[in-house]
């Protein structure tokens, strides 16, 4: 694994809160060739290969962890392209679309049940993390962004140039009235291929909409982003249109939206932040909501160095915690209240505005 700066290190783990795009690959992780399975309980046989998403849990009674993972995953439409892999030997798990085992190991690993793990497409772990926190959700997100017409195995020639449309170019809704073309004037074979290709086109678009979070607004906002314009043309699209017309019509989803957004500007100034020779080192640690604590530098303003060295910066985020003020109703605006009151009191003084 690279080495990465605080700053870096501090980027990553906090980024998910807001970003599907942002969910973080597990460095140097399991592939999904090195999951086992054992004691088939229920559901279909998780099966091996790549080409689809595969998501793992466990789950056991009174385990909040696992419920997380379940109640996410419920809100998905069964089918092709993704597979859901759960281990239990309690009684009572419901789950339609899940292979459930009594041990399901990664690279030799049994499942912990506060460790869900997302793979995508490709095979390559995305996620391995507490399915409570928003990188799980983001982590399924980046999977099925990535995985439009996964695991068709088309043989035909016109089809499989729309599922490389969707596949390689995000032209979902392009594919879709060129497989509605193809199943109505096409060969047999084109017919059926092309009527495969456009049910798993709408599985994942539905899947990527009931994935839709207005607590994560940012995230809510790009996701819905993301769905009109891949689906551009089509029901699908319109529905994420008017689903992002109607969030953008309630004044408290506007202001938590504002307040995320501005949320993220202020994290990064302040990661950006270098201490002089001087100064260098030490400082605070800092973290948001339930994410781990990483350190951030120290910088001080009574020092001339650390003055020129962020003058810019420092003046940046004096205006953003100023604007920020009228936020604090929101849960953004309390966590920005945090860095702020971090920064200011963490060792090295920061005292914005002082000459």
């Amino acid at each position: 694994m690279t080495n990465q700066t605080p700053s870096a290190a501090l980027a990553l783990a906090l980024f998910a809160c807001w970003s599907a795009s942002s969910a973080a690959r597990a460095d140097d992780g399991p592939r999904v060739d090195q999951i086992r399975c054992e004691g088939h309980r229920a559901g279909p046989e998780l099966g091996a290969g790549v080409q689809r998403v595969v998501v793992l849990f466990a789950w056991a009674k009174g385990s909040e962890e696992g419920a997380a993972a379940r109640e996410l995953l419920s809100a998905l439409p069964s089918g092709p392209g993704l597979a859901v892999g759960v281990a239990t030997r309690a009684e009572g798990f419901e789950l339609p679309q899940a292979a459930v085992y009594e041990s399901i190991t990664v690279d030799g690993r049994s499942l912990r049940a506060d460790r869900a793990r997302v793979f995508a497409g490709d095979g390559e772990q995305l996620y391995a993390g507490d399915p409570r926190k928003p990188g799980f959700r983001a982590a399924l997100v980046r999977a099925l962004r990535d995985a439009p017409g996964l695991g068709l195995g088309a043989k035909q020639e016109r089809v499989q140039r729309l599922a490389e449309e969707a596949r390689e170019k995000g032209r979902c809704g392009k594919a879709l009235r060129g497989a509605a073309r193809l199943e109505a004037s096409g060969s047999q074979a084109e017919r059926t291929e092309a009527k495969e290709l456009a049910r798993r086109l709408r599985l994942n678009g539905e899947r990527l909409l009931a994935l839709v979070e207005p607590e994560l607004p940012v995230a809510a906002i790009e996701l819905l982003d993301h769905v009109s314009e891949a689906f551009k043309g089509s029901p699908l699209g319109r529905r994420a249109l008017e689903q992002r017309r109607n969030l953008k019509r309630d004044r408290s989803f506007v202001a938590e939206l504002t307040a995320a957004r501005l949320q993220r500007k202020l994290l990064e100034l302040a990661l950006a932040l270098q201490p002089c020779a001087r100064c260098g080192g030490g400082g605070g640690s800092f973290g948001f909501e339930d994410e781990e604590a990483e350190p951030v530098p120290s910088v001080s303003l009574t020092c001339a160095g650390c003055r020129q060295n962020n003058r810019r910066l420092t003046g940046a985020l004096a205006a953003g915690f100023k604007r920020a003020r009228s936020l604090r109703d929101t849960a953004a605006g309390q966590q920005i209240e945090r860095l702020e009151e971090h920064l200011t009191k963490q060792a090295g003084v920061l005292r914005f505005g002082q000459k």
